[in-house]
């Protein structure tokens, strides 16, 4: 994004459960995560868990407005 963040969006195989297909987190563009930022936004542990296009689409979202 502008802002540079970078969007990381992966299966969710490290925490099955959480009942998601995916996590979306976010990290620099020199590849170093921010584990913290997105919790004030309702993220858990850093990461937006989600199962469907528009969950994703809306973590996207956030991210973009930092």
């Amino acid at each position: 994004f502008p802002n540079g963040w970078v969007a990381s969006i992966v299966e969710n195989t490290q925490h099955p459960e959480k009942n998601a297909k995916y996590s979306v987190t976010m990290c620099d563009y020199n590849g170093y995560f921010d584990w913290s930022i997105l919790n004030q936004y309702g993220a858990d542990e850093g990461c937006f868990y989600c199962n469907s296009e528009e969950e994703i689409c809306n973590a996207l979202a956030v991210i973009e407005g930092l």
